[in-house]
């Protein structure tokens, strides 16, 4: 398909999905440590505060959760306040605030939450293949994955490491497209070896680069740059490294990701 196929509502229904992914191979955390009760939780989300002019219609701050759906409200907190500051990535704890959740019973999409607590979260963009001359520079350290998740902008990861101050990094192969219908990305890490296990969370923004990439592509009146397969890596033991594999379905909705049973 050509870019002249593709109309410009099909590519805005593209972006305004992004990746919405969910990656169900991958080893999984219990539920219940994002979830304490039906209404507190725990999410990866957004910090937002109120620019300049101030508008009546905004709330002074907000949380938006990754999974989207909702803008949470700080009506109340247990957080100082000096701590929030606009667009911070944290893991959040929060609970709905029954008496004023939602105000218009029917607007499911505006709540009011008492933020109880927040672990800020290291944020990084993906290391491009066209940056660096051998991935390994970027780490071959071993890590467990507990739990990652691909939701919208943000792909969070929560892992197991045997180290000190961990340098994490998503190395992306960027110059293998519209070659090849595969994305491979690898999970690259670096520590000072210690032998306690230590779990850390991180999070990297790869909708922008998402985004770019294809739109590039699209520019360059390359065939649909859409990837079918996308290809994962990372060290779970010394010098052995794990590969997974999965399909990528494009539905009117969602993109989805179908691991590949080898």
């Amino acid at each position: 398909m050509k870019k002249s196929d593709i109309s410009s509502n099909e590519k805005q229904r593209i972006w305004s999905i992004l990746f919405v992914i969910a990656i169900t191979a991958l080893p999984s955390c219990n539920k219940g440590e994002f979830e304490s009760n039906r209404d507190t939780l725990t999410s990866f989300a957004t910090i937002y505060t109120r620019e300049e002019p101030p508008s009546s219609f905004i709330k002074p701050y907000s949380l938006v959760p990754d999974g989207g759906g909702a803008t949470m409200y700080i009506t109340k907190t247990s957080v100082n306040k000096k701590e929030l500051t606009h667009q911070q990535r944290v893991i959040a704890t929060y609970t709905l605030l029954k008496d004023v959740t939602p105000q218009n019973l029917a607007d499911h999409s505006l709540w009011n939450v008492r933020l109880d607590n927040i672990m800020k979260l290291t944020c990084k963009l993906p290391v491009l293949k066209s940056q660096t001359e051998d991935p390994d520079q970027l780490g071959t350290d071993v890590l467990s994955i507990k739990n990652i998740q691909f939701t919208g902008q943000y792909l969070n990861i929560e892992y197991e490491h045997v180290g000190d101050n961990p340098d994490i990094n998503l190395w992306f192969d960027d110059t293998n497209h519209p070659a090849s219908n595969t994305w491979i990305t690898s999970l690259c890490i670096n520590s000072s070896v210690t032998d306690a296990k230590i779990t850390d969370y991180v999070s990297f923004d790869v909708g922008a680069l998402v985004r770019e990439t294809i739109e590039s592509l699209y520019a360059q009146n390359a065939d649909d740059p859409r990837p079918t397969k996308l290809i994962l890596r990372y060290y779970e033991s010394a010098d052995k490294q794990k590969e997974i594999r999965y399909t990528i379905v494009y539905d009117t909705h969602w993109i989805g990701l179908v691991p590949e049973i080898l």
